[in-house]
């Protein structure tokens, strides 16, 4: 998932959504928000933890023969 602000100081709505493509990933636009971090102001962001909450729920799961490791033994997986 590659989430973008229209008005992003650091990176174009454009490039964003490319990189979104490129990874095959969902792209989300919270308009005009600036640069999306903590620094910025944003306060409480349910959108964010709901956006965040979303993503966890599609991660790959421990296995339990291996807790440590995701159950996806053909695929790579990234942090978030």
């Amino acid at each position: 998932m590659v989430v973008a602000s229209t008005n992003d100081p650091r990176v174009s709505h454009e490039v964003a959504r490319g990189w979104a493509a490129r990874w095959n990933s969902r792209f989300v636009s919270v308009w005009a928000q600036g640069h999306i971090n903590g620094e910025s102001g944003h306060g409480p962001w349910p959108q964010g933890w709901a956006l965040l909450n979303e993503l966890l729920e599609a991660a790959p799961q421990p296995n339990a023969e291996h807790p440590q490791s995701p159950d996806c033994a053909n695929e790579t997986v990234f942090a978030a």
